[in-house]
């Protein structure tokens, strides 16, 4: 029905959602849907998102979806978080694959592996599968401009040091 993908997240399937009792577990779930179901009886919070398949949706949603739904998971992971969707396999691996790349920092691979290895199961459609490889990519990017913005602060801070070292023993 469910399987754990990392500490207090789990990816599932239409029956998750009717269990009488949260996953064992966890103190307290909540739960994110990825098609129209209702809320799960033990979910203290839920979150749906219409998300019927790549064809159908605008890249600008897929984003808004993945990064929405990646804040509510990391708010209330500590309470453990469901994600499900009909049968488990593609609209709720593409949202937990999307959230391991975002909060995780992994990359599509390393997500698609490592959630394929907790979940052999999972099979996002080709549509998801593009978006997310776009978004490893964007996220690379951003990564790579961090790291060359901390470097070029950290050698301006050498220089600054540089020169005042040398100022200091010119006065002497």
């Amino acid at each position: 029905m469910y399987s754990q993908i990392v500490p207090n997240l789990y990816l599932g399937n239409v029956r998750s959602r009717n269990f009488d009792s949260s996953p064992p577990d966890c103190h307290t779930c909540v739960s994110v849907g990825v098609y129209d179901m209702k809320r799960p009886s033990w979910a203290e919070n839920y979150v749906f998102y219409q998300l019927v398949d790549r064809a159908t949706v605008p890249e600008s949603q897929m984003q808004y979806i993945i990064e929405d739904s990646a804040d509510f998971i990391e708010a209330h992971i500590s309470k453990g978080v469901l994600v499900h969707c009909g049968v488990g396999v593609s609209r709720s691996a593409f949202v937990v694959i999307g959230y391991l790349m975002l909060k995780r920092q992994m990359s599509f691979e390393r997500a698609y592996e490592h959630t394929l290895a907790r979940r052999p199961c999972i099979c996002p459609n080709e549509g998801f599968c593009q978006y997310l490889r776009k978004l490893d990519g964007d996220l690379a990017t951003r990564r790579r401009e961090q790291i060359r913005t901390q470097l070029e602060q950290v050698e301006a801070s050498l220089e600054g040091a540089k020169s005042l070292a040398l100022s200091s023993t010119t006065c002497m």
